[in-house]
């Protein structure tokens, strides 16, 4: 089980929590890969429109461990799901699919976890004459870096 609290978006004004549980499918053999599955709930919350947003996820994950099980390098895609039919502005939400592809390297002590992680943010979605300029090559979706740390009880 994980649960989390993103603090960039609330340094934007969001709170954004989410819980899941992370399953083993295949251990990894040699060169040949694990498999993983990360059925999850995000939850936001804009703490000036009071407006919450509930979105279930569902990741699916190759993973080869190194170092003594130590390092972990994994890849795969983040499929997130709208729930609501109308986006801001009472426009009707063309997109309820809201796929990510990922990989990225976890650093696993006794307790302590680090990790950087690349993801590209939905891929599939044209990214432009939006609100957010993003800097990408081509015109679809959006490149996101993540430096994380955790604590396992």
């Amino acid at each position: 089980m994980f649960a989390s609290a993103h603090t960039t978006a609330f340094a934007f004004g969001i709170i954004q929590l989410n819980s899941g549980v992370l399953h083993q499918l295949q251990n990894t053999k040699g060169f040949q890969p694990g498999i993983s599955i990360a059925p999850a709930l995000h939850g936001m919350i804009d703490i000036w429109a009071w407006r919450p947003r509930l979105y279930p996820s569902v990741d699916i994950n190759l993973f080869w461990q190194a170092y003594n099980s130590r390092l972990l390098y994994y890849a795969g895609v983040s499929n997130w799901f709208e729930l609501k039919q109308k986006r801001a502005h009472d426009e009707l939400q063309p997109t309820h699919w809201i796929p990510a592809l990922h990989s990225g390297l976890r650093w696993q002590q006794k307790h302590w976890d680090y990790g950087l992680e690349m993801k590209w943010l939905a891929p599939l979605t044209n990214n432009q004459n939006i609100v957010v300029d993003y800097k990408i090559p081509g015109n679809y979706g959006a490149l996101g870096v993540y430096l994380s740390t955790g604590y396992r009880f």
